[in-house]
C-alpha cells in the first residue's frame, strides 16, 4: 500500500493581504503538490477531499498524525495551515515539507525553519516555474520515505522528546475517505449528496454524475399511483452540471451527447420560463442545448 501525504493550505482563491494579491492556491495544488506527490509515490489527499460526519478536526487530526508526510503551504499566511504546522511539528518529528509563495513574509522569528518558495503569478503559476517545483518536490518526497532527518524545530530543540503515541489505535490504519472511494455505507440522501459534492469539488465528475444519478433514480422512483415522481431541483441541476463536465473531460464527440442529456435534466425545471438563478446559469453554460448537427437557438 502506498504511503499517504496529507496538505494543509487554504483552498480556492484566497487574498494575500500583505501584497494584496489574489492567489489560486487550487492551482498550487492540482498542478503542482498532487502531481508530484503521486508521482513519488504517495496517496495524496487534502482536507476538503476527506470525507467526514461532523466536525473536521478529527479526521485533520488523525492525518496530521499519522500521515507519512505533510505537505505545508503557507501562502496568504493562512491561519489554518499554520496552526496545522504548528500541530504537525508537535507530534512528528519529521517528514513534513513546508513551501509557500515567494513574497510569504514569515510572522515568527525562526529562522531555521526550511521554507521552499515557488512564484505564483496570481491566479494562475506559470509552467516552468509549475514544472521545476513539482520535479523539486517530487525528488523530496521520494527521499523522504527513507531519510530520517528531523525537521519539526520542536524535536530539534527538545532533543530528548519522545514521539507520541496512540495506545487505542496502535498498529492500526487510519481510514480517511476520500472523494473517489466507493460510498457505498453512505445510505441517507444528505450523506450521498455531500459525498457526490465532495467529488465535484475534487474535479471527478464521472463519480460525482454516477452518485447523483443513484439519488435521481431514488428520488424519481413511481409511486404507489405507478407516477414518476420529480427530483429535488437541487439534485437535478448538480446532475446536469456533473453531466456536461464530465462529457467535457472525456472528449468532444463525448461532450456532444452530454450536453443533449444535461439540457434534457435542465427542460424539466422550465429554463424557459423559471427565474432560479441557478437553473438560468446551468442553461446558458451549456453550449449545446440541441441533438448533434442542429443550430442552437
Amino acid at each position: 500500500m502506498n504511503p499517504t501525504c496529507f496538505v494543509i493550505m487554504g483552498f480556492g482563491k484566497k487574498t494575500d493581504f500583505a501584497t494584496g494579491r489574489e492567489l489560486d492556491l487550487d492551482k498550487t495544488y492540482k498542478n503542482i503538490i498532487k502531481p508530484a506527490m503521486t508521482a513519488a509515490g504517495y496517496n495524496c489527499v487534502r482536507a476538503d477531499e476527506v470525507l467526514h460526519s461532523g466536525v473536521i478536526d478529527v479526521p485533520m487530526y488523525e492525518m496530521l498524525f499519522a500521515a507519512d508526510l505533510v505537505v505545508a503551504d503557507l501562502s496568504t499566511s493562512n491561519l489554518n495551515a499554520i496552526f496545522e504546522l504548528g500541530v504537525r511539528h508537535a507530534l512528528k518529528p519529521r517528514a513534513t515539507i513546508i513551501i509557500a509563495e515567494e513574497q510569504f513574509k514569515n510572522p515568527f522569528d525562526i529562522n531555521h525553519i526550511v521554507i521552499r518558495p515557488y512564484v505564483h503569478l496570481g491566479t494562475d503559476i506559470g509552467f516552468d516555474e509549475t514544472m521545476r517545483v513539482r520535479q523539486d518536490l517530487q525528488t523530496l518526497a521520494a527521499a523522504l520515505k527513507t531519510n530520517q532527518a528531523i525537521d519539526s524545530p520542536v524535536y530539534t530543540v527538545l532533543s530528548d522528546l519522545q514521539q507520541p503515541k496512540r495506545k487505542a489505535v496502535e498498529g492500526t490504519e487510519v481510514v480517511v475517505v476520500a472523494a473517489q472511494q466507493n460510498p457505498a455505507d453512505k445510505d441517507t440522501y444528505a450523506a450521498k449528496f455531500e459525498f457526490a459534492l465532495e467529488a465535484k469539488n475534487a474535479g471527478d465528475f464521472d463519480l460525482a454524475k454516477k452518485v447523483l444519478q443513484q439519488i435521481y433514480a431514488e428520488q424519481t422512483r413511481p409511486g404507489p399511483n405507478g407516477k414518476a415522481k420529480p427530483a429535488r431541483p437541487r439534485v437535478t441541476q448538480e446532475l446536469a452540471l456533473a453531466t456536461y463536465k464530465a462529457g467535457e473531460k472525456a472528449g468532444p464527440e463525448v461532450a456532444l451527447a452530454a450536453y443533449a442529456e444535461a439540457a434534457a435534466l435542465l427542460q424539466q425545471l422550465g429554463p424557459e420560463t423559471t427565474t432560479d438563478p441557478e437553473t438560468l446559469g446551468l442553461w446558458s453554460a451549456i453550449p449545446e442545448r440541441q441533438e448533434p448537427g442542429q443550430k442552437t437557438a
